[in-house]
């Protein structure tokens, strides 16, 4: 893999204004003995660790709520296992010559789980709402800078014009563009999360927090009815229950397999799909509070961290170290870019230079204050070990911790607040040709955790940070791209806005039982061909 297609396609798209293809969702079938036959019925159980944030479009901008909610709505278009743009709701797509305006083709006869039709209204309708301030999407802050406007040419083509050329729009429009029902939006308003209504695979039947999302088969599904009968979507919060419910058959998939537990699994007769994505995982750094907000305090950080041993001890190798959060297989990886080592001594050093002495107790101070960060981190396990990891070897260079466990969707709002100093934060991108490290650092990105915009020290980093990014998004070239990010990751290296640590291996494991199933780019499990061997 080049690591370049999705660049390719926006440069193809530029130039012949036209992208067409067929309709066929997702690859990476699992292959069943020849004897098998698909069989109809059973409802597929699927374990996840939190309960889904929303079940509102408007409000899915997390991979945990993504797994619960995917099978409920569609989008306009996807990103295929091969990292291509391909067609779902829309059928085709043409660009205009100056990049500015999209013109997408619908598809015809499919509907919403109500009976209302999928049109180019419908699109507007939900685009629109994405882009109304009052709403509070967490789209919002992506798609406002992007898109001027969307307009309804005919009932099957949708119009939408952008405020400058963007590379990343179509790449966008696979997960932001989820289609919801514009008459269950105008019945149930704000309570529509209770509500959802989608054109998907699966209708939604009930939600108990804490407990189970509910599916059933959408009879009426463009694509043709599932096999499946139904799915469950379990909360199960702790990883090593979900894989006991799995091993004792009571579960079909799990998502992010600790990498200890492959082999026990395998040997069991699980499959374990491992896959290559677009993910990056970092310490995020509070850069307006605490002692974060010192350049010396996170440089010292990122030469503490001991991420070989992490690798090679916690993940099994199942991660690829991170040089300025760019993977190795992404078009932008830039080996100029100076990798951060550990050494834990230079982090003592600096930490000595920028006052910061060891006091009575080997904790470090200054001014009497002690060189004390607060931890947070969600109540995945593995999340929580890290953080034990990283708080432990921080401690080895004078530091006092102190970690602080939330529920998922409590985590996600402490840390948008900045009531942190350090987390273990992973981030996924669309696809590794999309893949450019950017971490959401630009000041208006909705997970731009790092506070740097109330960072008074960093005003002008920030602006250069936004400058560089806005070249970016608008520069279709990959060659030329690839050096705008360059000056990107050097920055962030300059100022240690991040700690990079590594690329995780997507690890998802699949119950045997479960045939002809997809794995999506987003390493999501797509369901609609899928069925189980009884």
């Amino acid at each position: 893999m080049t690591g370049t297609r999705i660049l390719r396609i926006f440069l193809a798209v530029l130039l012949l204004g036209v992208v067409a293809g067929c309709g066929s969702t997702g690859g990476n079938e699992a292959q069943a003995p020849g004897a098998d036959q698909p069989t109809p019925g059973g409802t597929a159980v699927i374990l996840v660790n939190a309960n889904p944030v929303s079940l509102d479009p408007a409000f899915i901008r997390d991979w945990t709520t993504r797994q619960a909610a995917h099978y409920l709505y569609d989008t306009l278009v996807y990103v295929d296992e091969n990292d291509e743009i391909q067609p779902l709701l829309a059928e085709s797509w043409q660009v205009s010559e100056d990049g500015l305006v999209y013109t997408f083709h619908l598809r015809e006869g499919v509907r919403f789980h109500d009976g209302t039709p999928f049109d180019a209204e419908a699109v507007k309708i939900n685009m629109d709402r994405l882009l109304d301030p009052e709403v509070g999407s967490r789209h919002l802050a992506t798609l406002a800078p992007m898109i001027d406007k969307v307009e309804a040419v005919d009932p099957l083509t949708v119009r939408f014009y952008l405020k400058r050329p963007d590379a990343n729009f179509l790449p966008e429009m696979s997960w932001s563009s989820m289609m919801a029902s514009p008459k269950a939006l105008e019945t149930y308003g704000k309570d529509f999360g209770q509500h959802p209504v989608g054109t998907g695979p699966f209708r939604f039947q009930s939600f108990e927090p804490d407990s189970s999302l509910e599916l059933v088969a959408n009879e009426d599904y463009w694509q043709g009815r599932p096999l499946l009968d139904g799915l469950k979507i379990r909360v199960v919060p702790e990883k090593s229950s979900q894989l006991v419910e799995m091993e004792a058959g009571n579960g079909h998939v799990v998502y992010s397999v600790p990498p200890k537990d492959v082999k026990r699994l395998r040997d069991a007769g699980i499959i374990v799909e491992e896959r290559t994505t677009a993910s990056y995982q970092m310490l995020a750094l509070n850069l307006a509070s605490g002692p974060t907000s010192e350049l010396a305090v996170r440089k010292a950080i990122a030469r503490a961290i001991d991420r070989d041993a992490i690798i090679e001890k916690v993940l099994y190798g199942y991660a690829e170290k991170s040089r300025a959060g760019v993977p190795s297989a992404s078009p932008y990886y830039n080996e100029d870019v100076p990798m951060v080592e550990y050494n834990p001594e230079e982090a003592k050093a600096l930490l000595d230079e920028a006052g910061w002495k060891e006091g009575p107790s080997g904790a470090r101070e200054k001014d009497g204050q002690p060189l004390f960060v607060k931890i947070l981190t969600s109540d995945d396990e593995q999340r929580v070990l890290i953080s034990q990891i990283v708080a432990e070897q921080l401690e080895k260079i004078g530091f006092k911790t102190k970690i602080e466990t939330l529920e998922w969707a409590s985590y996600l709002e402490a840390m948008r607040a900045g009531r942190y100093h350090i987390s273990f934060w992973s981030l996924g991108g669309f696809s590794l040709p999309a893949s450019d490290g950017s971490a959401n650092l630009k000041s208006d990105a909705y997970w731009n955790v790092s506070q740097i915009k109330d960072a008074p020290d960093l005003k002008e980093v920030a602006a250069r940070i936004d400058g560089i990014l806005d070249r970016s998004d608008v520069t279709a070239d990959p060659q030329e791209r690839r050096e705008i990010l360059k000056e990107f990751q050097l920055l962030t290296q300059e100022y240690q806005l991040k700690v990079w640590l590594w690329h995780a291996k997507g690890l998802t494991a699949i119950s045997p039982q479960l045939r002809d199933y997809q794995l999506y780019n987003y390493d999501i499990v797509w369901l609609p061909k899928a069925w189980l061997k009884r």
